[in-house]
Order: structure tokens, then sequence, then C-alpha cells
């Protein structure tokens, strides 16, 4: 990204979209990676595979909106979504016995279906920008919409730290309450 940026001599918005795209991959890697056990072997497939799809993409980084560069952008981050709407099910499975209300699973759970859909909503979006015409002046909102979808706050259902919150809170349950 930086090179494309030194060799143009300024920011061009496909290079400033491509950027935002690149960093909410990390972002969504570093959420995950905070919250969850990506030590398993499939968090380990994950995250190869989205290195490899943002090494793909990164070959893109000097292509305009009309380009095939843009679509390959485009499937990096279409592509990782699913992967991430994947993972995020997953957790889902982990936690569907979760039933009672306001407790710390029941919270991971509706994370995990909050996340899941808004990454299965963000790869449609890209899958319908990458289905577009390269000529097409709409792929440039396509960017947009896709990239407004990925901006969340998902501290606000779960925090970062939600582990050391839970053993916070059950070791200031009393005897023979319910505490989870």
């Amino acid at each position: 990204m930086g090179s494309a940026i030194q060799d143009t001599g300024s920011i061009a918005l496909p290079s400033f979209a491509y950027f935002v795209v690149f960093w909410q991959i990390w972002c969504k890697e570093a959420s995950y990676g905070t919250r969850f056990d990506a030590t398993d072997v499939s968090g380990h497939v994950e995250t190869l595979l989205c290195c490899f799809a943002l090494l793909g993409g990164s070959l893109s980084v000097y292509g305009d909106f009309t380009g095939a560069g843009c679509t390959r952008v485009m499937g990096t981050a279409c592509f990782v979504a699913l992967l991430h709407a994947a993972l995020h099910a997953r957790v889902y499975w982990w936690f569907r016995d979760a039933d009672r209300e306001g407790t710390v699973n029941h919270n991971v759970r509706r994370y995990a279906v909050f996340i899941t859909a808004m990454n299965a909503l963000e790869a449609v979006t890209w899958g319908a920008g990458m289905a577009m015409d390269g000529d097409s002046g709409y792929r440039g909102w396509v960017f947009l919409v896709a990239i407004l979808l990925n901006l969340r706050l998902p501290q606000g259902i779960l925090p970062n730290d939600f582990h050391g919150e839970f053993l916070l809170s059950a070791s200031s349950c009393r005897s023979g309450d319910y505490c989870a």
C-alpha cells in the first residue's frame, strides 16, 4: 500500500479504500483472537487462509475501481468475511445451550449471531460488487457500503476480556446462587 501511494505521489480513493479493507481484515482477526481460542487447528487454518487472501489482494493496490484488481480486493474481502462468518457460527454452536438471559454465555451467543450475520451480509455485498461489470460506476459505492457494514463496536456486546469479567463475577456470587 505504501509503495502504491509513494509511486503515485498522492492517496487516490481506490488506494485508500483498499487500505481500509485490509485494515478491517486485520481488525477482524484481532477481534476474534482476543475473545476466543485461536490456537486450535481451525483457528490456525483460518489465519493462514486470511494471510494468503491478503497476499493475493495486495497485488491489486495499484488498481482502480474499474479493473480486475478491484475485483481481486473484493474477492479477498468476501473470502475473509465468509471465513469469519463460519468462525462465529462455530462460536454460536459452542454456546448454543446458553439459555439464561444476562449470563456471559448468553452474551457470547448473542455476539456470535450478530457478528455472523454482519459478516454474511458483508460477504453478500462484496459478492454483488464482484458480479458488477468492471466499468460500472457503482463499484466505489460497494466499497463504501461494505466498509460501513464492517464498522461495528463488538465491545458493546462482548468485551475483549469477557473471560476475566466472567471469573470476577463468578467469584462474587453467593453460595447457592446460579452464576454463569
